[in-house]
């Protein structure tokens, strides 16, 4: 019988080294101390690096850029919204940069929850996750729900429609029917804004 670290390191090792993990990804392995064990010796070994408590993530090296390399903030925070149950969403200035619609990165990393306000320092940057009404936060990262916060936070005149279309671009007819639906309830002119776009793909939207 394989034991929980085997079980741990194969489950690791089938996804991209770009992902982040939490201890309860783990549980179906055994209990909590059981799995908090194992992933301790896991790193005391090396085998992978702790981010935060209950975080961690397979060490990734660069040979172009020769250092190792740290995991995204974003699969950080999704990691850290499944070891604490709650839903999060990149905040406006957040979501412009992941979706392009600004090459500027925000100063601070904040991310909506449905759970407590709280801050986790990860090396010498801190993730913030700020508390907003349930009703406010989509469905993981979804550009339906990104793009019209993004676009707010942007304001009128700062993003092009191109840089939108170029998002909107990568979305199915189902999925520019949610955002359009989703925009609605955002100010008259992100939604006029993404109406535009969209028609540019599909004329009889």
């Amino acid at each position: 019988m394989r034991s929980i670290d085997d079980k741990i390191r194969f489950r690791m090792q089938k996804c991209p080294k770009t992902h982040v993990w939490c201890n309860k990804d783990f549980l179906d392995f055994g209990r909590r101390a059981a799995v908090d064990q194992a992933l301790g010796r896991m790193v005391k070994a090396g085998d992978i690096r702790r981010v935060a408590r209950g975080i961690y993530h397979l060490p990734r090296f660069s040979a172009v850029l020769d250092q190792e390399m740290s995991p995204s903030y974003d699969q950080i925070a999704k990691a850290i919204a499944r070891r604490l149950g709650v839903k999060i969403q990149p905040s406006g200035a957040l979501s412009a940069n992941m979706l392009g619609l600004s090459e500027q990165v925000p100063s601070k990393v904040v991310y909506h929850t449905d759970g407590r306000n709280r801050q986790v320092k990860i090396g010498n940057s801190v993730i913030r996750f700020q508390n907003v009404p349930p009703g406010k936060l989509g469905v993981k990262n979804e550009i339906s729900v990104m793009l019209p916060s993004a676009i707010r936070f942007m304001g009128k005149n700062g993003v092009s429609e191109i840089a939108i279309a170029r998002s909107i671009s990568k979305l199915s007819r189902k999925e520019c029917m949610k955002l359009l639906r989703t925009s609605k309830y955002f100010e008259t002119w992100i939604y006029e804004t993404i109406k535009r776009a969209i028609s540019t793909k599909y004329e009889d939207i």
